[in-house]
């Protein structure tokens, strides 16, 4: 596989994120100290303000999915698009929160490229999700291709959605071949803490700040909806929401029900 400069490509997925994604973008110009390409994959609905972003010639290539093809595919699609011996790559809701020089860089690359076993480096603090997570590394493109029994197959949005090419895949590829990777400390990304507003067929509404890993309950939904997997409730929890007596203050936190917000669909 042939490369072209620079040495690194910015891999960012994005589904109907304006605001976080006006973040993410801000943050490379703050922080980003050295020449990489900027690769922008929208995977379905409005991509209206990613084409500004080129146009305005803050990404170089953008890559436009009219459907959402799931987190997976898109993923594979960023990677193959990647014209860079290393990609970094990212969900739209993180943040680069310390300066990324060329120096530094040139350290990871380094680690990279002498240690066998080393798999990728980490930028996000792995977020809970086990050994391997699709929201901040840093990997050599063609090693991340080259993962046996990943196929290019539609799945719905979430790391775990489809087995061929979810996180479980490449945590047992990992375990299987001895692989491991580290962690930057500090890390340089985080998420973003922007607010995420949704509102239901049901008749319910929320908001979800993703910094407090918190959720608001602003409007209780009018009857049970079982397929919102971010709001997936048991049946006394969902009793108690009908009826307009939880949470608390209108207020679930993320840590004390971490099975309640798996992906904003």
């Amino acid at each position: 596989m042939s490369y072209s400069e620079p040495e690194l490509t910015i891999a960012i997925l994005d589904y109907e994120r304006e605001q976080e994604a006006n973040l993410l973008i801000k943050s490379f110009e703050e922080n980003l100290k050295f020449r990489a390409k900027i690769l922008y994959l929208i995977n379905g609905g409005n991509y209206s303000y990613a084409e500004k972003f080129l146009k305005d010639k803050r990404i170089d290539t953008l890559i436009i999915n009219k459907e959402n093809m799931g987190c997976g595919i898109a993923t594979r699609q960023l990677f193959h698009a990647s014209m860079s011996k290393y990609t970094l790559y990212c969900q739209v809701d993180q943040w680069l929160s310390l300066p990324f020089t060329q120096e530094f860089f040139d350290g990871l690359t380094k680690e990279l490229s002498e240690k066998a076993n080393l798999f990728y480096i980490d930028f996000a603090g792995n977020q809970g999700h086990g050994r391997f997570s699709e929201r901040a590394f840093i990997i050599e493109t063609s090693r991340y291709l080259s993962i046996p029994g990943i196929e290019d197959i539609i799945g719905s949005p979430g790391p775990y959605a489809n087995y061929k090419w979810g996180e479980q895949h490449i945590q047992e590829y990992m375990r299987d071949n001895y692989l491991y990777f580290i962690s930057v400390k500090p890390q340089l990304f985080s998420d973003n803490g922007k607010i995420s507003r949704r509102t239901f067929p049901c008749g319910g509404e929320t908001m979800h700040y993703t910094d407090e890993k918190r959720l608001f309950i602003l409007k209780p939904l009018k009857k049970r909806y079982d397929d919102f997997p971010n709001l997936k409730l048991n049946d006394a929890e969902w009793e108690l929401v009908l009826s307009g007596n939880f949470p608390k203050e209108g207020l679930i936190p993320e840590s004390d029900k971490p099975h309640s917000f798996i992906y904003w669909k």
